[in-house]
C-alpha cells in the first residue's frame, strides 16, 4: 500500500487486507530501500508479514512463489528484518512449493532461490536441483544459489546429478532449437557445477560417472554447420569440469563411466577428428587416469575393465604411449605389472616350480644313457 501521510516524519501506512496489498507494501519498501528495522513494530508491516506467510502455505501457485521472493529479497535489505522474515519462511516451507514454469523474471526467481534457501526441509535439495536444470541463460545467479543447495545438501553427488539428468530430460522435449538449446544447457551446468564442485564437502557416491554420462548423452551429439561452435564450447566446458573432478576426487579417477562421458564427448565428431583444444584436454584427463592406474599397480592391482575403458574413450594410442612412459619411470613395478599399464596386456612368468625340474632332470638322463 502506498503511504498515506507523514506524523512527526513517521511514515504511516494502510493496514492491507489482502494478499496484493500486502504484497505491493513490501515491495514498495524494498525498491525504495527504506525498509528499515523500526518499521518492524508497524501494524501495517506486521499484517503484512503474516499475510505473505500465510500465503506461502495456503496461496495459489504465482502467491506462494511471489511471498517466498519477497521475503527473500527482505531479507537481503538488513539484518534484523532477516531476523523476522527468515523464521518465517522457515515456518512455512515446511511443505514443497510448487514448480516455478514461467513464473517471475530472473530477479524474482534469484530471490525466490534466496528465500528457499533459509529453509532446511528435505524437500529442497532436490527441488533445487531441478530448478538449476531448468535455469536459462538469463538466470546466472539464481544458478549459483540452486547448484549450492543441489550440491552442500545432498547424500551424495551422484544423487544430486541424477535429479539433475531427469530434469533435463524431461525439460529437453519442449525445446523449440534442439541444437542451441542442449549444447548451451550443458555448458551453463558445467559452468555452475564447476564453482560449486570446487568447494563441496559431500561424499561422490555410488554411480557418480554414470549419472554424470547420462547428461553428456541428453546434451550432446547434435551435428551440422550450425552446432559447430556450441559443439566445440560444450565440449570444453564438460572436459575442464571432468578434469576438475578427476583432480579433486581419487575415487573418481577409478569410475570407468566417467571417461565414457570423456569418449561421448570425443565422440561428437565422428568420423571426423576432434580439435586440438579437445584433444588437449583429452591428454590431460588421460594422464590424470593413468596416474590412478598407476596407484593402483603399485599395490599389485590391475584394474582391466578401468583400462579398457580409458583406451574405448581416449585411444589405444595414447593411452598405452603415457602408461610406457609411467612404466619406465618406475623400477619398483614388478615386470607383469609395468608390461601391464603399458601395454594393457600381462606377461606370462616363467614356470619355476618343483614339477618342472624334475621333468627337465629326467629328460637330461634321458639324454646320458
Amino acid at each position: 500500500m502506498s503511504e498515506v501521510n507523514r506524523d512527526g516524519g513517521k511514515r504511516r501506512f494502510d493496514i492491507p487486507t489482502d494478499f496484493r496489498n500486502a504484497a505491493v507494501l513490501l515491495k514498495g519498501l524494498i525498491e525504495e530501500r527504506s525498509f528499515r528495522k523500526e518499521m518492524l513494530d508497524d501494524t501495517a508491516i506486521i499484517a503484512a508479514i503474516k499475510l505473505l506467510t500465510t500465503a506461502i502455505t495456503s496461496g495459489e501457485t504465482d502467491e506462494r512463489l511471489d511471498a517466498v521472493s519477497i521475503f527473500g529479497k527482505a531479507g537481503e535489505v538488513s539484518k534484523p528484518i532477516a531476523g523476522v522474515v527468515h523464521p518465517a519462511l522457515r515456518s512455512a516451507l515446511s511443505s514443497p512449493l510448487p514448480p516455478i514454469g514461467r513464473w517471475g523474471t530472473a530477479d524474482d526467481r534469484y530471490y525466490l532461490a534466496k528465500g528457499i534457501s533459509t529453509s532446511d526441509a528435505e524437500w529442497v535439495k532436490d527441488y533445487a536441483a531441478i530448478e538449476l536444470a531448468h535455469a536459462d541463460a538469463k538466470e546466472r545467479k539464481s544458478r549459483f544459489v540452486w547448484a549450492d543447495i543441489a550440491i552442500n545438501r545432498a547424500e551424495s553427488l551422484a544423487h544430486a546429478l541424477r535429479i539433475i539428468s531427469r530434469a533435463f530430460s524431461g525439460e529437453r522435449k519442449s525445446f523449440k532449437n534442439p541444437v542451441e538449446n542442449e549444447y548451451r544447457k550443458l555448458v551453463r551446468l558445467s559452468v555452475t557445477l564447476s564453482e560449486t564442485l570446487s568447494i563441496a564437502d559431500v561424499p561422490t557416491g555410488e554411480g557418480f560417472g554414470k549419472a554424470f554420462f547420462e547428461i553428456v548423452l541428453l546434451a550432446g551429439g547434435i551435428k551440422g554447420a550450425e552446432s559447430v561452435k556450441l559443439r566445440e564450447e560444450a565440449a570444453l566446458s564438460v572436459l575442464d569440469l571432468s578434469i576438475q573432478i578427476l583432480r579433486l576426487r581419487f575415487d573418481v579417477l577409478l569410475d570407468a563411466d566417467l571417461y565414457r562421458a570423456v569418449g561421448a564427448v570425443r565422440g561428437w565428431w565422428r568420423p571426423g577428428k576432434p580439435s586440438d583444444e579437445v584433444e588437449f584436454r583429452s591428454d590431460r584427463i588421460a594422464r590424470l587416469a593413468i596416474a590412478g592406474l598407476h596407484i593402483l599397480a603399485r599395490q599389485g592391482v590391475t584394474d582391466q575393465v578401468l583400462r579398457q575403458s580409458l583406451t574405448s574413450a581416449l585411444g589405444v594410442d595414447r593411452i598405452n604411449e603415457i602408461g610406457q612412459f609411467i612404466a619406465s619411470k618406475d623400477p619398483s613395478l614388478t615386470p607383469s605389472v609395468s608390461a601391464w599399464l603399458a601395454t594393457g596386456r600381462t606377461l606370462v612368468e616363467a614356470k619355476n616350480n618343483e614339477a618342472v625340474r624334475e621333468l627337465s632332470d629326467q629328460d637330461f638322463d634321458e639324454l646320458l644313457a
